[in-house]
């Protein structure tokens, strides 16, 4: 629960200009300093982007239901979907990117490496309809098995 409540801080305290890579002497404004920029330039620049905010949050509620003892199963069927959803968005926003940038130029700012990559191999393999109805039946085949009542039916 701590770890992702401080990964949850430095991505808030993410700022693009905060390459690790550029020079040792930029100017650190995350929250965590050097290690925040490490870790929040690795969620959102090399895995999902932005998207991947949940993920920490995911991990404070896990770890609160878990030392409070309360039921973990429904949860972590809602927690799985819920990653299953950031992975899809971040494909979705790699497919913004690629409709909207030159193939040269994309850099995958906002869906990430790994996200923007994905969208990138499908769009390569299918083409943007392909792509685009694949991601779509997914988000639908992704939210089809939550149950949003728990109430008998009346038949």
């Amino acid at each position: 629960m701590t770890v992702s409540l401080l990964i949850l801080i430095s991505l808030i305290g993410y700022n693009v200009n905060e390459d690790p890579g550029i020079s040792p002497n930029v100017n650190i404004e995350n929250p965590l300093g050097i290690l925040g920029v490490y870790i929040s330039y690795f969620f959102i620049k090399f895995l999902f982007g932005y998207p991947v905010f949940v993920l920490p949050i995911l991990g404070i509620i896990w770890g609160w239901l878990y030392f409070s003892k309360k039921e973990l199963k429904l949860f972590n069927r809602g927690a799985g979907y819920a990653v299953g959803v950031v992975v899809l968005l971040s494909i979705t926003i790699g497919l913004f990117e690629i409709g909207l940038q030159d193939q040269a130029e994309i850099e995958f700012t906002v869906s990430g490496l790994v996200g923007g990559n994905l969208a990138n191999f499908l769009h390569s393999f299918l083409g943007i309809i392909g792509t685009t109805i694949l991601d779509r039946k997914s988000t639908r085949l992704n939210s089809s098995h939550i149950p949003l009542s728990r109430m008998p039916s009346s038949a």
